[in-house]
This record gives structure tokens, C-alpha cells and sequence, in this order.
């Protein structure tokens, strides 16, 4: 993500907010079931095409918190250091992922099935091996934000 990160926060927190928001309402209405064909896949970084991230929301409000999205990474995205306000949890769906803290030189691969917790105000680049696409499910504590490293949440 080698953008303006207030671009990207804002692209993101929009995508995230805006069907999730839609979503939140007819969940605490009643039960919600959704297949893949159900999920409303938005480019972080639109003008980016094909190597642009993806989120599907799938609860909450991005900026008021906490939420729940799928987020999709090209394959070989390399991921760039940031930070968010809120702590998330994160569960790989597909492809292999590595979260590595700042300084951590030989972060883990985790492949589908696997699970990380990600602190917030913790400098962390988030990658996607080149073997295939990554999705993971993200649950975050509070309100869900992106600054790039070294800009620092408040």
C-alpha cells in the first residue's frame, strides 16, 4: 500500500461502514446467513485495479466499532508497516498470511485455519504469500482505523 494513508483509511472505513452499517441493522433484527455469493467486495484502493485489497463488511460500523469484514490480499502483496487504534482478531480463510510485528524478522506462515491477534497501536505489516489470493476473517475491538508507520494512532 504504497498510498496516502489517509486515502486509504478513508476507502476503507467508507467500504467497511457503509454495507456493514446496512448489515448491523438486519442483524439485530434477526438471524443473518450469508454464502460467498452474498458478500459485497469493495477495492480498498480502487484505483489500484487487480492489486488493490478487498473488504467485504460484514457487521458493525467501521467507524464507531467493533466490526467484523473478510479482507482479501492479492497474492505476493507485500504489505506495508501500519498501525490502527483498536486491537482486532484475525482467522485465515485462504492463502498464506504473515503478521509481522515491527522488528520481528522472521514472522510465521500461517495458512488457513490459523489465528492471530494483532494489538493495537502496534506496528505490524500484514502480507500475503505469492501461491494464492489470502482471505482472512477480521473481528476489531473499538472503531477500525489504518495509519501508516510511523504515523501513530492518538
Amino acid at each position: 500500500m504504497k498510498r496516502n494513508g489517509w486515502i486509504v483509511l478513508g476507502a476503507l472505513v467508507g467500504a467497511v461502514a457503509g454495507a456493514g452499517a446496512a448489515v448491523a441493522a438486519a442483524a439485530a433484527a434477526k438471524p443473518v446467513t450469508m454464502v460467498p455469493a452474498d458478500l459485497k467486495w469493495a477495492a480498498i484502493m480502487p484505483d489500484a485495479g487487480t492489486a488493490s485489497p478487498m473488504v467485504a463488511p460484514l457487521f458493525g460500523d467501521a467507524k464507531k466499532g467493533p466490526v467484523g469484514f473478510f479482507i482479501k490480499l492479492p497474492a505476493g502483496s507485500p504489505g506495508a508497516m501500519h498501525t490502527h487504534t483498536a486491537g482486532y482478531h484475525a482467522v485465515v480463510i485462504s492463502g498464506t498470511i504473515t503478521n509481522a510485528a515491527d522488528g520481528e524478522t522472521a514472522p510465521k506462515a500461517m495458512p488457513a485455519g490459523s489465528y492471530w491477534y494483532q494489538p493495537g497501536k502496534a506496528p505490524h505489516i500484514t502480507s500475503c504469500a505469492p501461491s494464492a489470493d489470502c482471505v482472512a476473517y477480521i473481528y476489531v475491538e473499538g472503531k477500525f482505523d489504518y495509519f501508516p508507520y510511523p504515523v501513530k494512532p492518538k
